[in-house]
């Protein structure tokens, strides 16, 4: 077979099969077999629903046909079959353990398989009891075609040996699911939901707004080819994966049948109670669901359906484990006999049954005679349904169109039994106002109809997804029913502008706080004395009693709280308040900020017991506290962008890399998977906390390959457009990486050989752990480049360049650490991502790169990267990256930033940045080469050269003690004599330019007025501690 066998997960099953079996084995349902037959006879498309066929898709995921399996009591597996099914099972036969073997007969054409019959016939006999009949265990219900399975039962016959039925015994073994198993149901139920909501319910909506006619049997069909094809409504399954339960049952107009063996019929679709069932395959594992829909109902039938949903959440919350089956009918009557005792005889007789590989479990039906107890990991369809409900003439009023005598109801559900209660796999909404329309044209209905429907006032269904027409609305505006209405809302609003509650009156136009925590004084806690002070933390409210009377405080409006020191045996407590003309302070929460109603500055109270004073003071202190977080915690919220949702791929083919670590972490050191989905990645740690991003919200992707120089770690880096919360805070850098060689350190000091077996052997396993790694790396790379371009996203991974990276410290306070970062430039960015914080900068977000420190005498410069964003108001200051090795690094990085089209400076003095970029935000001129007055001036950033070489002149005529001496200009000529010939060339054009300065023949007030403007160009630009002379070796642009 071209797929093979998950062996390990085949011997679990059938380990479970074995002790289950023996565990039970004296219970009628097994009938004392001594060993189990499973046989699978010729293929036939027609059994879908085959005991056989599920639980050989059970144990391998696989249906064999025509095949025999027998399970003797020692926990031997013996399969007859053919030489290539024999060979699909190899494998388990090889790992089989604890106490299971499995034995291979491959078929036998010379003797017609008769020495193979003689092993099982033994097999079987071996676990009989002494003296008693041989019984083996058989699904006699099923017939079995085929060579195979013909020949076993004439030899088991012949060997007398007794059959007996363990469909029942078989089907309880089934209903409790695995992992596994549950996450198959789970995504058929994800796929029968969608067809429900994208594919019956729009299709219904169409047809119910364009009038038209169509039947039942027709909007199945149409359901059925959705199911088949989900490509039909986008969804993104493999066809071959996927199929229907059953055909979808649609039915209306007062002929209904809950039973699971109920058609849609070929009568038209009519205008009243409509109910649709569906059910949906996804890799043979079932779901299904039922919902009801009305059309202008009238009250009646509103109120049976308000208790059919009570009584659906009511059955919920009896799935529970250990609770017998028919507990659940039971609570079920009795609950209408307490609530609706008229409709008790109305309720179906089950409500529901088992499901999974197969659609119903006969063995496992929720019925008042099953006694069986539930257990965790069972799966079941709740179906809870009201059958006949009589409708009389008056109970129609309000439903023009109901023509019926009787109506029913049902809700049901995929649902899997848990310990902390019953998880609902499909989640299409049953809410009244999401499965109820109102049809325009129809002047009667209940009021509370209405209510119902004001609540979504454009008509557009929230989960339901559908558009309601309310009763009186005209549809296009020109319906005079919908002025009262409106002019309701317009009184309403007025109404609410005079009391002041429309928000009108706030300049800044954000809606403040409503500072209500009770309605009335009856809301408040019991335990509120007249004479004491009380908090409410749920509230957080303080109760502060003012003339006998508790007045609830919101601690919004407290400033702070102290206690003074005791006096005469009393104690204190004061109570400071936010109060109108005073300055709030940092502290304030932005509901006073905005609005400080209250006028009381303080409140001391004095007690001669302190217990109370001091528990109030604890208190408000915690509650300013919590405060202060949960403001701080919505201000770095407030630049976050909701994102879309996750759409995750529905197959097997996810990309995956495992055992990564993540930067930033969600608690502690994060170690997990990254998964590549539709739309997305999702990181989900060993813990299940998911953290999904994006590709839409991916600026830049890196992928740094381990070269076993710079890192241990192959690093994939993602740098967003908007920031995500990664635990408590926000971040804008995601990283995933894992360790590509081991970062061991030999501590014994031994030098050990060149020619050493042994570090040769080590060298070379860690060169192909490192390539693994890498390619593991780059192949997840490419695919997730492929998923991004599916969703109409451009992602591109860029790989540093090693060759171009340079040594650095990229942050302020990396200052005083001794460790330097290693900065490499990539196509789009400069990066340091193995340290972190990391450090990205986009190239195409660059201004402008300065060198400053750049001397002769000095080992190392800085570069500081001016961001096109600081030059906005309040652009902050540039990035720096100092201790940059000057001889080493400098010509490479000028070279690179010339072929990135960067402009760049250099001067040996450092700079006030703040003041300087303040000065270049308020200068309109900039980049301009004149002043004003028309005036030549350097323009742009090569002033920064300008100034220097003004500084270089003062000191030189002040004979400074930063002058490098005539040794260093020696040496700095022989080094680069071009650059020497560069330098006195433009020594000569300044000499010339003072010859044509003294020509011009300026006056002194010229020249005084040229010192003032060099003067006031220059102040506050330079720092406070003076530079050395600049050496001769210079590069400029």
């Amino acid at each position: 077979m071209a797929d093979s066998l998950n062996s390990e997960r085949f011997l679990v099953r059938l380990k479970r099969l074995h002790t289950q079996w023996n565990k039970a084995a004296s219970l009628p349902m097994w009938g004392g077999a001594s060993a189990l037959c499973i046989m699978s006879g010729a293929q036939n498309e027609d059994d879908t629903y085959k005991k056989s066929i599920a639980l050989q898709l059970h144990l391998m995921a696989w249906e064999l046909p025509d095949t025999v399996m027998i399970l003797a009591k020692d926990g031997t597996l013996y399969v007859l079959g053919t030489p290539k099914k024999c060979a699909f099972l190899e494998k388990a036969s090889e790992e089989a353990k604890d106490g299971m073997k499995v034995v291979l007969l491959p078929r036998n054409k010379a003797d017609a398989n008769a020495e193979n019959h003689k092993k099982l016939v033994q097999a079987v006999k071996r676990g009989a009891s002494g003296g008693g009949p041989v019984i083996m265990g058989s699904l006699l219900k099923e017939s079995f075609e085929g060579p195979m399975c013909s020949g076993w039962i004439a030899a088991a016959q012949a060997a007398g040996i007794e059959s007996v039925e363990v469909s029942s015994a078989l089907g309880l073994l089934l209903s409790v699911k695995d992992a596994t198993e549950v996450e198959m149901v789970k995504r058929a139920a994800i796929l029968t939901n969608k067809v429900l909501k994208y594919g019956f319910i729009k299709k219904m909506q169409e047809v119910i707004e364009e009038e038209e006619t169509t039947t039942h049997e027709k909007l199945a069909q149409e359901v059925q080819d959705i199911i088949e094809d989900p490509s039909k409504i986008k969804l993104n399954v493999a066809r071959d994966l996927v199929e229907s339960c059953y055909f979808p049952i649609v039915q209306s107009g007062g002929h209904y049948q809950l039973k699971a063996s109920a058609q849609s019929d070929e009568s038209n679709l009519s205008y009243d109670v409509i109910l649709c069932s569906m059910g949906a395959r996804y890799k043979s594992y079932c779901a299904n669901v039922s919902r009801s829909f009305f059309i202008n109902p009238p009250k009646k039938v509103q109120n049976t359906y308000r208790t059919l949903l009570s009584l659906y959440h009511k059955c919920l919350d009896n799935l529970r484990p250990g609770e017998p089956v028919k507990g659940v009918v039971e609570k079920a009557h009795r609950y209408l006999q307490d609530k609706s005792p008229h409709l008790e005889k109305s309720i179906t007789k089950t409500l529901g049954f088992s499901l999974g590989l197969d659609y119903r479990e006969s063995a496992m039906v929720i019925s008042a005679k099953n006694s069986t107890k539930m257990k965790d990991g069972m799966v079941f369809n709740l179906s809870v349904g009201l059958q006949d409900v009589p409708l009389s003439t008056a109970d129609k009023k309000g439903g023009s169109s109901y023509q019926m005598e009787t109506f029913s109801v049902i809700i049901a559900d995929t649902v899997v039994v848990r310990e902390t209660g019953a998880e609902v796999l499909t989640k299409q909404s049953k809410e009244w106002k999401d499965i109820c329309y109102n049809l325009k044209g129809d002047d009667g209905g209940s009021d509370e109809n209405e209510d119902d429907d004001d609540d979504d006032e454009d008509g557009e269904d929230g989960e339901g997804g559908g558009r309601r027409k309310k009763k009186g609305d005209g549809g296009d505006g020109g319906d005079d029913g919908r002025l009262p209405g409106r002019a309701k809302e317009r009184a309403a609003a007025l109404e609410r502008r005079a009391r002041g509650e429309d928000g009108s009156g706030d300049e800044g136009g954000e809606e403040v706080d409503e500072l209500a925590a009770y309605k009335d004084p009856a809301d408040y806690p019991r335990r509120v004395q007249p004479n004491q002070l009380f908090v409410d933390m749920e509230k957080e409210v303080v109760f502060a009693p003012i003339n006998g009377q508790p007045v609830p405080l919101s601690i919004h409006t407290i400033k702070n709280v102290t206690q003074p020191d005791p006096d005469n045996h009393c104690h204190y407590l004061r109570i400071n308040f936010f109060t109108s003309g005073a300055s709030l302070g940092k502290e304030a929460s932005r509901t006073m900020a905005k609005d400080p109603a209250t006028f009381v500055k303080e409140l001391i109270y004095r007690s001669l017991e302190r217990q109370n004073l001091d528990k109030v003071y604890r208190q408000i202190q915690e509650l300013r506290k919590r405060l202060r977080t949960r403001e701080q915690k919505a201000v770095e919220e407030a630049d976050l962008v909701t994102q879309a949702k996750l759409i995750r791929s529905k197959d097997q083919r996810v990309p995956r890399l495992q055992d990564l670590t993540m930067r930033p972490t969600l608690a502690g050191k994060t170690v997990g998977s990254l998964e590549a989905h539709s739309n997305g990645l999702r990181f989900t740690s060993q813990k299940h906390a998911p953290l999904d991003f994006l590709y839409a919200n991916i600026k830049h992707a890196f992928y740094q390959p381990c070269n076993g120089v710079i890192d241990t770690k192959v690093i994939l880096h993602f740098s967003l457009k908007h920031p995500i919360m990664v635990g408590k805070k926000a971040h804008k850098e995601i990283q995933v990486s894992t360790e590509a060689i081991d970062a061991t350190v030999n501590l014994d000091g031994v030098k050990r050989s060149n020619y050493d077996p042994d570090e040769m052997m080590e060298e070379q396993r860690e060169r192909g752990m490192r390539k693994r790694r890498n390619n593991a790396f780059k192949d997840f790379a490419s695919k997730v480049t492929k998923a991004a371009s599916r969703d109409g996203q451009s992602l591109e991974f860029d790989i540093p360049f090693d060759q171009l990276g340079f040594g650095g410290k990229p942050f302020k306070e990396a200052r005083t650490n001794t460790l330097m970062g290693f900065i490499q430039p990539t196509t789009y960015a400069l990066i340091n991502v193995t340290d972190f914080p990391f450090f990205v900068v986009p190239l195409n977000e660059i201004e402008h790169v300065h060198f400053e420190r750049v001397f002769s005498s000095s080992k190392t410069c800085d570069m500081k990267i001016i961001m096109k964003e600081n030059m906005l108001e309040n652009g902050g200051e540039p990035k720096t990256i100092d201790m940059i090795d000057q001889n080493k690094y400098l010509n490479k990085i000028m070279q690179w930033l010339e072929e990135c089209e960067i402009t760049y400076t250099q001067t040996a003095k450092p700079w006030n940045w703040k003041a300087m970029m303040a000065d270049i935000r308020g200068d309109n001129r900039f980049y301009l080469d004149t002043y004003e007055d028309g005036e030549r001036k350097p323009a742009g950033w090569a002033r920064l050269r300008e100034e220097d070489s003004e500084d270089e002149d003062e000191e030189n005529d002040g004979e400074s003690d930063f002058t490098a001496d005539s040794s260093e200009e020696e040496s700095s000529d022989d080094d680069d004599s071009d650059d020497s010939e560069d330098e006195e060339s433009e020594d000569d054009s300044d000499e010339e330019g003072d010859d044509d300065l003294e020509e011009e023949g300026l006056d002194w007030d010229e020249l005084e007025k040229r010192a003032r403007r060099d003067d006031t160009n220059k102040r506050d630009w330079e720092g406070d501690q003076p530079a050395p002379k600049p050496a001769a070796k210079r590069r400029r642009r």
